[in-house]
């Protein structure tokens, strides 16, 4: 995808190309905001329904879970060739076999620290995080294909996510919307395997006044 880029607008899937050509590759379902993550092969795109779009062909499909191996997903990354996902409503994420979308019922591990359901999965510096609704954990890549992905020791942060759609890379962290003991909505950034709170109480309480912050 070096020389095109793949956008949905509204519920279609188009590919633009460098020259401005645009071409509708398919249809979207739902409203939901899209993730994308490509293995050079295929695109993984996660809305409210998950698809495979095939780079060569140009072609467009479903990813289901009625009665495969894939668990569902709400959001999707990269890392060493595998795509990484969120399974929803879980504390679990999945991954693909190499260079793959296709994956298997042993292809997933489950976030250790607590039993908080995750939010978001995400790779930055070549790790990936797992944020939860209260902590966050960082995960490495270990070259095993039976295990290829463990919890980095150490590496845990009692800081979770309170909507999902806030995650960022900024700088060479990651900031995100996180929600205080007391309820309050808090920016945080990231240094190191830290969260750091950057929001101010003027913030804060502009954004205690929307009516939703998802």
């Amino acid at each position: 995808l070096n020389d095109v880029v793949l956008v949905v607008a509204g519920k279609t899937l188009y590919r633009v190309d460098k020259n401005d050509t645009v071409k509708q590759i398919g249809d979207i379902a739902g409203t939901n905001i899209v993730y994308f993550a490509d293995n050079s092969v295929h695109v993984m795109i996660v809305g409210s329904s998950t698809y495979k779009y095939t780079i060569t062909s140009e072609s467009l499909s479903i990813i289901t879970n009625d009665g495969s191996e894939f668990m569902g997903a709400s959001d999707v990354t990269l890392l060493d060739s595998r795509l990484v996902w969120t399974v929803p409503n879980s504390g679990r994420i999945q991954w693909s076999n190499l260079i793959e979308t296709a994956t298997s019922g042993l292809n997933y591990a489950t976030a250790e620290a607590k039993s908080d359901n995750l939010v978001r999965t995400i790779t930055v510096n070549g790790q990936l995080w797992l944020i939860g609704e209260k902590t966050t954990e960082i995960w490495m890549s270990t070259g095993n294909p039976d295990l290829p992905f463990q919890r980095m020791s150490g590496a845990f942060i009692p800081t979770g996510c309170a909507t999902k759609n806030s995650v960022c890379v900024f700088g060479g962290g990651l900031a995100w919307l996180t929600s205080s003991d007391h309820g309050q909505s808090q920016i945080v950034l990231t240094q190191g395997y830290q969260a750091q709170r950057v929001s101010n109480h003027a913030i804060e309480t502009e954004i205690a006044n929307y009516a939703r912050v998802d």
